[in-house]
């Protein structure tokens, strides 16, 4: 069966400054993508070439016959007294689901975001709720590709383990922006990372085999359960100094530091408490 999204030699550049270019990036049937890379890269550039958002200088981006992608961007933002059901209905009518299906498709996908009140006003809800609105406004047309860019900000743990378990459900495939390395780790089945450094500009790799240029991409901290700020807050911390607090505890041949961050030198995460 042919790739439902298929891009080939696509390039993009911003004035004099290539961003990538030749790029050759294929979606199947099952795929959930990890896009990462240095900033500056170009990813968010290059989903929404993807997504049909924006068009690429060069190469073409072809979709399999009938299929459908969904595009969610890094903010979310409604227009002033919009519904959660306007906003889920207006998804409805724009992806040409009929009339008389509309309103369970509606109510299962409100269902499968958390919703409870479907007459909240969009604009009023918190970033969290606004992304998993979005996301739902996405998914409420059954897209087959869903494209999504830095998809838990905002969310809490609780939001990004609701997102997990829907990506992980899903019967779309799917590529995301992120640089939550436990959250591909626990939703991607494959990573491509995008650099120039490479000679076709991108690297496949198993999302357990992380090319080491990904140190750049932060561990939010969740095996402890702690605010993603925090977390990242802290891992940059430790790489300016092997010292958060002034004083360091060793643990199981790891260091912990004093505000109870443990540090693992076999897996080089930091987690809070040890192992």
């Amino acid at each position: 069966m042919p790739p439902i999204l298929n891009a080939q030699g696509v390039s993009k550049r911003f004035g004099a400054v290539p961003l990538f270019e030749e790029i050759n990036f294929t979606v199947g049937e099952g795929d959930r993508i990890g896009l990462i890379g240095p900033n500056g890269a170009g990813k968010s550039t290059l989903l929404a070439v993807l997504g049909g958002e924006m068009e690429a200088d060069s190469g073409e981006v072809a979709m399999r016959k009938r299929a459908r992608v969904a595009y969610v961007k890094q903010e979310s933002a409604f227009a002033p007294g919009l519904r959660v059901r306007d906003v889920l209905e207006s998804a409805l009518v724009r992806a040409g689901v009929a009339e008389s299906d509309r309103e369970g498709r509606l109510r299962e996908t409100a269902g499968r975001i958390g919703f409870p009140d479907l007459v909240a006003v969009a604009s009023t809800l918190s970033g969290g709720w606004r992304k998993r609105l979005a996301i739902a406004e996405a998914i409420v047309s059954h897209p087959d590709v869903l494209l999504l860019d830095e998809p838990t900000n905002h969310l809490d743990l609780a939001g990004i383990e609701w997102l997990e378990e829907l990506l992980n459900q899903a019967d779309f495939a799917c590529v995301m922006v992120s640089h939550d390395r436990y959250f591909l780790e626990n939703v991607a089945t494959e990573i491509v990372e995008l650099s120039r450094v490479y000679t076709e500009g991108l690297l496949r790799v198993a999302p357990n085999g992380l090319p080491e240029s990904a140190s750049h991409m932060i561990p939010m901290g969740r095996p402890g359960h702690v605010d993603e700020m925090a977390g990242a807050a802290v891992f940059l911390a430790s790489k300016l100094s092997s010292y958060i607090t002034g004083q360091t505890i060793h643990v199981d041949g790891g260091t912990q530091a004093a505000s109870g961050w443990y540090h693992n030198p076999q897996t080089g995460d930091y987690q809070l408490g040890p192992g």
